[in-house]
């Protein structure tokens, strides 16, 4: 399943409640992030249970080194899990990818997979399409509420820069001369 949506709709919190309520009727999940900050951030956030784990993803699928990526079986331990859920999944290059399509497949459990993404939000530093093409495939929910904000001038501004680069007059409008002064 592919959650999506803007920034500020809730993606993250909807997947912190899906994985409580998975972890109430006693699946064992996993998390897994990309970076370690939005790991601990999702620590922060989850009660202390032996059936939530939360991991990067290097960590959670053993991958140190670009010799990593070529293992044909994933980590024993990834088999105690009923559901993985990955956090911020655009930012995930092809590589690490490829990486996890073979653990999860490998996995005899056959887990429920959950993908968080805005794949125009933030893309990954090596670049990729992988996972927007495989996410463009499965099951998809569109969160379309935005929490964050409702500033209407702060929501124009952050659709405008998801299409294209904003220009100087806009940024002027929206933050002040004061802002490009020094640049």
């Amino acid at each position: 399943m592919h959650i999506t949506g803007i920034h500020g709709t809730g993606k993250t919190e909807a997947i912190i409640h899906a994985a409580y309520r998975a972890a109430e009727t006693g699946c064992r999940v996993l998390i897994l992030c990309p970076t370690g900050a939005l790991a601990h951030a999702y620590k922060e956030r989850l009660p202390v249970t032996d059936q939530i784990v939360v991991e990067t993803l290097h960590s959670g699928f053993s991958i140190a080194r670009k010799v990593d990526l070529n293992t044909d079986s994933p980590p024993g331990r990834l088999r105690r899990y009923d559901s993985i859920f990955i956090d911020e999944a655009s930012q995930i290059t092809d590589d690490i990818w490829r990486a996890l399509f073979v653990g999860i497949r490998e996995l005899p459990q056959k887990p429920f997979g959950v993908v968080g993404a805005d794949y125009q939000q933030v893309a990954p530093i090596g670049g990729g399409v992988i996972g927007q093409d495989h996410s463009e495939q499965i099951r998809n929910i569109e969160l379309t509420v935005v929490h964050r904000t409702d500033d209407p001038k702060l929501l124009n501004f952050v659709d405008l820069a998801r299409e294209k680069q904003p220009s100087r007059t806009i940024l002027r409008d929206l933050f002040g001369s004061r802002l490009l002064q020094s640049s």
